[in-house]
Formats: C-alpha cells, sequence, structure tokens
C-alpha cells in the first residue's frame, strides 16, 4: 500500500484520492474455519460484518489512513496470525494447511 500511496503523492492526485487500509480482527463470515476454533473449544473473538463495516465508514469519514477494527485485546495467537500475512504464499498455505487437521491444530493451541 505503501508504494501506492507514494506513487499517489508523487503525481500529486493525494487531494483527490485518499488510501484506507483495513486491518480486521476476525470477522464471523468463514464458518467453516469458525467450526474448526469451536470443535477446539477456542473461543475466538469475532466481529460481525456490520460492526466491521461501520468502523470503516467511521475511520474513512476522518480520512484515516489505517483502521484496525478489534473487539479485545490481541492474544499471542493473534499476532501470529496477523505476522502470518507478511509470509510468501506458498509458507503460509503450508501452514494454514497443517492447521486443518483438527488434532494438529489442537496441539498447537495447547502451547499458547
Amino acid at each position: 500500500m505503501s508504494n501506492l500511496y507514494d506513487e499517489i503523492h508523487i503525481t500529486k492526485q493525494d487531494e483527490f484520492i485518499k488510501l484506507t487500509t483495513i486491518y480486521p480482527q476476525y470477522i464471523d463470515t468463514r464458518k467453516n474455519f469458525l467450526d474448526i476454533l469451536d470443535k477446539a473449544e477456542f473461543n475466538l473473538p469475532r466481529s460481525t460484518p456490520e460492526h466491521v463495516a461501520n468502523k470503516v465508514v467511521e475511520g474513512m469519514l476522518m480520512n484515516e489512513t489505517k483502521i484496525i477494527v478489534s473487539t479485545t485485546f490481541i492474544t499471542q495467537f493473534e499476532i501470529i496470525l496477523t505476522l502470518m500475512r507478511f509470509l510468501p504464499d506458498e509458507t503460509r498455505k503450508y501452514i494454514y494447511g497443517s492447521l486443518m487437521n483438527l488434532k494438529k491444530f489442537h496441539e498447537v493451541l495447547k502451547n499458547f
């Protein structure tokens, strides 16, 4: 996003074009993933799509460049998932694939 912002700034379009990056916590939309968390008895704080949409609109109206939508404090698990966004795609796919195995996933959660 920073490269896009730089390009807009250099071409003097930043007066007309505003950018906002959204960092939502967990939106209650991925039923399969949430079912796995529920089976592992891991209570993950969730935001409704409506809550996230309201926070995004509020932030955009205030010209915020970054909007973090969170329902609670950040846990170690959340930090790890956030950092995973910066991993190469193949690495992330491998990690997520490993987590889909419920037994392994439950063991990972016990270590937190």
